[in-house]
Order: C-alpha cells, then sequence, then structure tokens
C-alpha cells in the first residue's frame, strides 16, 4: 500500500489500520507498505530519504506504523 492515497484520515498510518479488514476481505494474506522514510521532497514515492530510520511526519509517527504493524 501507499500510505499517502490511502482513503480515510487521508494519508496516514491510523487511515491504514482502519481499513485492514477490507483488505482483508478481498483476500489478501499479505501487506507490502511502500517507503515510510521521511523524504526531502513534500510529495514522493519515499525513494530519496533523510533519515532512514526516520518515519515521513506527514504519514503519522512511529507508534502509530508500530500499530499498523500490528494489526496487520
Amino acid at each position: 500500500i501507499f500510505v499517502q492515497d490511502y482513503p480515510g484520515e487521508r494519508g496516514t498510518f491510523t487511515a491504514c489500520a482502519e481499513r485492514l479488514d477490507h483488505i482483508a476481505d478481498l483476500g489478501f494474506t499479505a501487506l507490502e507498505i511502500m517507503p515510510v522514510m521521511a523524504a526531502d521532497k513534500q510529495k514522493g514515492w519515499g525513494y530519496t530519504p533523510r533519515f532512514f530510520f526516520a518515519v515521513e511526519p506527514r504519514f503519522g509517527n512511529e507508534e502509530q506504523l508500530c500499530h499498523l504493524v500490528d494489526e496487520a
């Protein structure tokens, strides 16, 4: 999934976590999250990270990312 384009509370880890049931109902059993590292550009795919261990603030914080991973 590309967090930035996910519906709901647009573009956040929280919005993704809230829709995991929908993804499971579609028959998916695995989830790949596109890069979530803090990037140099305002909008982008996350392939130009500023710091590999920093989460892009537009998507949420580290705790919200961990919650998404735990829920998945």
